[in-house]
């Protein structure tokens, strides 16, 4: 019975922590405003789990807000653990009974504990590995047993015989759970955010550049034009994008006779040979220009040629 109530109610806790997951991933990650969502969340997660307990006696529940509260202290720090733990302390001072300074105790040790966690784990990033997580649970869950002194004392051994095994064996598994569905979205966000710095970057490098850099595709069109490229055309970008390069800044015969519009079909099919290459190329006034290009092909998933990328070009 304590297995099976107590399991249920870890349940629980996990379910609403990937609900959690989901909503909070509208704010900013570790802004302000995204800890003191959390915060709530959080609370309301523990508060939750509060109302689904194993009842030991009226007024003495078990549940899964230990879990909850030290996680919110070891991914969102004492913002998010401060807001949680007086969210679920004010609920559990409004249950009353025995259990409720052991209640609020346990509170106030699972988030200290979850905020020296998240402190060290900045420093020590290989304490987010599986082995550690357990051991974090556990730490937590033993300061909850130990709390059990606050209860009072004819009620002390008869409550540690019956939950100590439950609560040292279940509960830093879910905490493990937790931490595992929050610590990989956590991950998942840093590298979205990395890749995006990335590639604001890369585009900022690109735009700046003194050269001509344009992509376009197997059949010609072009699908990027940076700044540079614009000005030493005359072309907008609006305009020009999408549009076939021959008959815009590639005339479809040199003036030495050469078929352009034949060479540029043949870059798409074989752009090896063309790694680099000069041709008379047109402005938007009908000048014409000699430009060296410098190319590069682009393959996709199964190695076929998507587009060619053509950086740089000078005249």
């Amino acid at each position: 019975m304590i297995y099976s109530t107590l399991v249920n109610n870890i349940t629980l806790i996990v379910a609403l922590s990937i609900l959690y997951s989901l909503i909070v991933r509208k704010w900013k990650f570790a802004s302000k405003p995204h800890r003191v969502i959390s915060g709530f969340l959080f609370g309301a997660v523990a508060v939750i789990g509060m109302m689904n307990p194993l009842v030991f006696s009226p007024g003495l529940i078990f549940d899964g807000r230990s879990i909850i509260i030290s996680i919110a202290g070891f991914i969102g720090g004492w913002v998010t653990a401060l807001i949680a733990a007086l969210m679920s302390i004010a609920y559990r001072v409004y249950l009353g009974g025995p259990g409720a300074i052991m209640g609020v105790s346990v509170i106030t040790s699972s988030a200290i504990i979850g905020i020296i966690y998240y402190n060290l784990r900045k420093q020590h990033a290989n304490l987010t590995k599986p082995l550690h997580l357990v051991g974090f649970g556990i730490i937590v869950h033993i300061c909850m047993l130990i709390l059990t002194m606050a209860l009072p004392s004819s009620m002390t051994f008869e409550v540690l015989s019956k939950i100590a095994i439950p609560v040292i064996t279940i509960y830093p598994i879910g905490t493990l759970l937790v931490c595992l569905v929050l610590l990989e979205q956590e991950s998942r966000i840093l590298a979205e955010k990395a890749l995006r710095n990335s590639e604001e970057k890369y585009r900022e490098l690109v735009e700046n550049a003194n050269s001509i850099i344009l992509r376009m595709d197997k059949e010609g069109r072009v699908i990027f034009f940076n700044e540079f490229a614009e000005r030493f055309f005359g072309f907008r970008k609006e305009d020009i994008v999408g549009q076939s390069v021959v008959g815009t800044i590639v005339p479809a015969r040199e003036t030495t006779g050469r078929d352009l519009a034949a060479m540029i079909n043949d870059i798409g099919r074989n752009p090896e040979a063309y790694a680099s290459n000069e041709n008379e190329n047109t402005r938007s006034n009908g000048e014409r220009v000699w430009i060296t290009w410098t190319n590069r092909p682009v393959f996709d998933e199964n190695g076929d040629v998507k587009r060619r990328a053509a950086p740089p070009g000078h005249g």
